[in-house]
């Protein structure tokens, strides 16, 4: 780092340019590139600072500069001081030339006892002030006394009168009879380097950062952080009252610093601790101008109506209606804007907006929005489903996610609104100015309207906005893609997605009924807030999805619960202005054609079926699929109680009956009575097959392996047995 390099000299980007120094670019542009690349504003308030003259910026400190560039700016910039000084009093430097040998050799032997090669300017022009002071009393003394002499010489110097303040007011500003006296006194005593400023010594050992291990220093820093806009006096108040006006450090009694002691601490703390404050105060300016990005987080855009970006905000003007708000669309590719002015922020509005868009661009991949309740309210979020277009919602207190769209409402705010009757400021401070105009046109008989001029009405507003966005902003060189947002559209040759008809977007984003958009179908319609719609092709009990018609509030368009399948348009007679009985007579018409149209091949249908024919071929149908299906044999023990041998004993003495006492016509035939009630339960499927098995065994027939072993299994089973003793019993019984 340069020595020689005044610590209190800053220059802008432009100035910096026209010094054309070694080792730094020739534009400014290429100036403006180095300054972010090399970040110049993040090296702290003593390397960059904000610009507080007219028009803002910032400006550098040439500390900043390459090494090339530093020596340059250090020839460059002392040749001319002294040129500038020479010119402006050549006799005064006549003296100063005499005294180069004199003061060049004090500036070696200080460089040599030092080890530095050359003498620190402040030092240097504190020495040049002192002889300045000596020539003054020499030249004005007039019989004026020494002190009265130096008194008047920092008179001049501080006012700026003295022809030789060009020269030396670089380093010192100000001075006082015993600031020089101080001077004097330091030459004698060390030589040239206790002229020096004193820096660094004092810094964290004031009474306000050291007492009881920075208590008060911790109090005032937690005032500061909780409340940016408190005042040092209260500040004060409040830690006197904590800790007391006598405070004792060491063992001695030293009172509370005053208020311009607090001050410094405060201006200290703050520009340390920058950062870190606006973080906590401002974390939307944090995020905006502090935090690390890394990369562009639209870098991945590569075509036209990849991803927009939409937003609102107040305007800052007032028309015949009032203050409005301002909806913005930008396109991140192109950097196409499209503007909407509504009444209020609402979901209408910010579709009102989408839809221009869709018509005159085409329809977008991805918008992204904020969380706001007019951008996440399900209206919204069904109509870009509807459309076909993704929604990426930021973060929460995000506004670095969606910069562009922020960007550019605040470029419509200070670019136009300003050229607009009603303008009522950016801010507070401008407001203030506004208010203080408007109270004096008051004094002076004048209305508010002829001192505002609000005479631009909503339509107007919007016709502004449009012409500014598409004839000015359209048009205008953006810095961010180096061409116009019109050539940058012009360039991309990506198809673009549009709607063929106008009326099939209309529909897409039409209002849904309150709530969901859901109804359940009553009897008497469809009843949407205390009305009731009317359709053909309703169905009562029929859970449906409904729209409005935006242009009719007398129609609605239903849907299936799909939200995607269309039923039919429902009217409602009050609103839409028809005779609601004439009404209700059609609907009626149509709902028993439509029901006639559906019934009559039900009917057709059911004309081809027999009810005779039913159950017979259904229990055919089952008995031909369970012929070949036998039950698989199970373990089967012979079950016994007291009732069962009691039964038992009886049968072995029963002889069965050979003739009855009655008419041979009216013998019951036991056999048939059992057929007849039972059918196949006394002689089961099973059993007839197993008989017809081994019949064919015993005829020496062919019987396949399986069966015959089940037959073999079989006859010996419980089931078989029982079946061939009932057999035999009812055989006998009947004479067989």
């Amino acid at each position: 780092m340069n020595e020689l390099i005044p610590k209190n000299k800053f220059y802008t980007p432009q100035e910096i340019t026209n010094m054309k120094l070694s080792g730094l670019p020739c534009s400014i542009r290429a100036i403006g590139d180095l300054i972010k690349r090399e970040n110049w504003q993040g090296q702290g308030v003593s390397m960059a600072r904000k610009r507080s003259g007219r028009g803002g910026g910032w400006e550098y400190s040439p500390l900043l500069f390459p090494p090339t560039a530093q020596d340059d700016f250090v020839f460059k910039y002392f040749n001319d001081m002294d040129r500038k000084s020479r010119a402006k009093n050549p006799k005064f430097y006549i003296k100063i030339d005499a005294e180069k040998v004199r003061k060049l050799a004090f500036k070696n032997a200080l460089a040599e006892a030092e080890n530095t090669p050359q003498l620190p300017t402040e030092i240097e022009d504190r020495i040049r002030l002192l002889a300045c002071v000596e020539d003054f009393k020499a030249q004005y003394n007039n019989g004026k006394s020494r002190v009265e002499a130096e008194r008047i010489f920092c008179e001049m110097y501080n006012s700026g009168q003295a022809d030789f303040e060009v020269v030396l007011q670089e380093t010192i500003k100000s001075i006082s009879v015993p600031t020089l006296k101080r001077w004097r006194k330091e030459l004698k005593a060390g030589g040239h380097s206790k002229l020096a400023k004193k820096r660094g010594g004092r810094v964290g050992t004031s009474v306000l950062s050291t007492y009881h291990k920075g208590e008060i220093a911790e109090a005032i820093v937690g005032h500061i952080v909780r409340n940016q806009f408190i005042k040092t006096p209260e500040i004060r108040d409040y830690i006197l009252a904590d800790f007391g006006n006598i405070l004792d450090v060491e063992g001695r009694e030293v009172s509370m610093p005053s208020i311009r002691s607090f001050e410094r601490f405060i201006a200290n703390f703050k520009i340390e601790r920058e950062n870190a404050l606006l973080k906590i105060t401002d974390p939307d300016k944090y995020k905006n101008s502090k935090a690390f990005v890394g990369f562009n987080m639209n870098s991945h855009i590569n075509y036209f109506n990849q991803k927009w970006e939409i937003d609102a905000s107040p305007t800052d003007i007032i028309t015949t209606e009032g203050r409005y708000n301002l909806y913005a669309l930008i396109d991140i590719f192109s950097r196409r804007v499209m503007i909407h002015i509504s009444k209020s922020a609402s979901t209408e509005a910010s579709l009102n907006l989408i839809r221009r868009a869709i018509l005159e661009w085409g329809v977008p991949t991805e918008i992204a929005t904020d969380n706001g309740t007019d951008f996440v309210s399900k209206r919204f979020k069904l109509a870009l489903e509807s459309v076909g277009v993704a929604q990426h919602v930021c973060a929460p207190f995000s506004p670095e996610q969606k910069g562009t769209v922020e960007r550019v409402i605040g470029t419509i705010n200070r670019s136009l609104m300003p050229t607009l009757s009603g303008f009522i400021g950016h801010n507070v401070a401008d407001r203030k100015q506004i208010e203080a105009r408007k109270s004096f046109s008051r004094r002076l008989g004048e209305g508010d309207a002829k001192a505002f001029g609000v005479d631009v009405t909503p339509e107007q507003l919007q016709e502004y906005c449009d012409s500014w966005a598409n004839d000015k902003y359209a048009h205008k060189k953006h810095r961010g893609i180096g061409v116009t947002p019109f050539e940058k559209q012009q360039s991309c040759s990506k198809e673009i997605k549009i709607f063929k008809d106008e009326r099939v977007l209309d529909l897409l984003l039409s209002p849904l009924a309150s709530g969901d958009g859901f109804r359940t179908i009553t009897k008497h319609g469809l009843r949407i807030d205390s009305e009731v719609y009317w359709g053909g092709l309703l169905v009562a009990g029929e859970r449906v999805f409904v729209r409005h018609d935006p242009a009719d509030a007398g129609r609605v368009f239903v849907y299936k619960d799909n939200k995607t399948d269309f039923i039919c348009e429902a009217i409602c007679p009050n609103l839409r202005g028809v005779d609601p009985k004439q009404l209700h007579k059609e609907i009626k018409a149509q709902q028993a054609e439509n029901i006639n149209r559906e019934v009559a091949p039900l009917l057709r249908a059911a004309r081809k079926i027999k009810s005779s024919d039913v159950a017979a071929k259904i229990l055919s149908s089952h008995a031909e699929n369970s012929k070949d299906v036998a039950a698989f044999p199970k373990r089967e023990i012979a079950h016994d109680n007291e009732n069962i041998e009691t039964a038992n004993d009886i049968a072995k003495g029963y002889v069965p009956v050979q003739k009855h006492d009655v008419k041979q016509a009216k013998i019951v035939d036991l056999a048939k009575v059992k057929s007849t009630k039972r059918g196949q339960k006394e002689i089961t499927a099973d059993y007839e097959k197993c008989i017809e098995v081994l019949r064919k065994i015993e005829a020496g027939l062919s019987v396949d392996e399986t069966l015959s072993q089940w037959a073999t299994r079989y006859q010996n089973s419980i089931d078989f047995k029982s079946e061939q003793k009932m057999a035999e019993w009812f055989g006998a019984a009947n004479g067989n």
